[in-house]
């Protein structure tokens, strides 16, 4: 196995760098308004700075940890890359729950293929691995240049809607040290903020604004995946917001005040109805099912009496 942050890392990652900066000066060309435009890079320069600097925490202050932990099992699925390319497709796409023995063997070794919220980490760390050569710090920048992309489209979103906040809008999204740094590392954490903000984006201008609907419901709903088999709990915080925004959305363009105080109930019922049947299909199976949490809760109701 590779050594993580060692000479590998120092060789290789200035390389990918020159590559990154190139596409990402060549994509700041291609934003028409320049009040957004003196964002772009100093934001994808604090979210590489986070992604490297994450590792270097957890390297040389806290010894290991979960970032480590992730890489490492990536290595384990890198290893049937190319010459068992079947095998590695099935451990990086292929949902755990088909037990095939050959390849549950293989990916048990990960440490993580039974945690799917962990193993998700896994598998965007091994595909990366393609491309770096399984090199930790690159993977890492990866990691937070997709997660820049959906960060990027958020801040387009809360300008849209706040035209005269762009600066505080880039402090709060972009530069808070907490948010480029837990947001930006080989982390789970790094997936599920850029998907949320690609989620958020998404269903403001397809849905709230209706631009681009198709190509924005589809974004909306491959963000929403990965929230699901990475964080489900943001999802099922995450949906019923939607919902209630586009209740009021469309309550809003109802110009009578006796229609809209006679509909708005109306509407306001249907969608807390529509979201806990859709909330409970969503964490169906999972330790936020309805069943389960009622259990938990009736659990946690009597041990708390007792010992009161």
């Amino acid at each position: 196995m590779r050594e993580i942050l060692g000479l590998s890392d120092l060789i290789i990652t200035p390389f990918y760098l020159l590559i990154i900066y190139f596409f990402a000066y060549t994509a700041r060309q291609k934003i028409k308004d320049k009040s957004l435009k003196k964002y772009f890079i100093p934001a994808l320069n604090v979210k590489i700075i986070g992604a490297i600097g994450v590792g270097f925490i957890y390297k040389f202050v806290y010894g290991w940890g979960d970032t480590f932990l992730f890489f490492t099992g990536s290595g384990v699925i890198y290893e049937t890359f190319p010459g068992r390319l079947d095998k590695f497709i099935h451990l990086v796409f292929y949902p755990t729950t088909q037990d095939i023995m050959p390849i549950v063997q293989w990916a048990r070794s990960t440490g993580y293929y039974h945690d799917p919220p962990s193993y998700m980490a896994i598998r965007f760390s091994a595909f990366f691995d393609i491309f770096s050569f399984h090199t930790y710090t690159v993977n890492a920048i990866l990691f937070a240049c997709c997660s820049f992309m959906g960060v990027w489209r958020m801040f387009k979103m809360v300008v849209d809607i706040y035209p005269n906040l762009k600066r505080e809008a880039a402090i709060a999204i972009f530069f808070f040290p907490s948010v480029f740094f837990w947001g930006s590392g080989l982390l789970k954490d790094t997936i599920t903020f850029g998907a949320l903000c690609f989620a958020f984006s998404a269903f403001y201008f397809g849905i709230i604004k209706s631009e681009k609907r198709i190509q924005n419901i589809i974004i909306f709903t491959i963000a929403c995946f990965f929230l699901r088999f990475t964080k489900i709990y943001i999802l099922l915080t995450f949906l019923p917001a939607c919902g209630l925004w586009l209740n009021m959305r469309f309550g809003s363009q109802i110009k009578s005040t006796f229609l809209r105080a006679l509909i708005m109930p109306v509407m306001l019922t249907l969608f807390g109805i529509g979201a806990y049947i859709g909330v409970g299909e969503i964490a169906q199976g999972t330790e936020y099912s309805l069943d389960v949490i009622a259990t938990e809760t009736k659990i946690t109701s009597e041990y708390l009496y007792k010992v009161s």
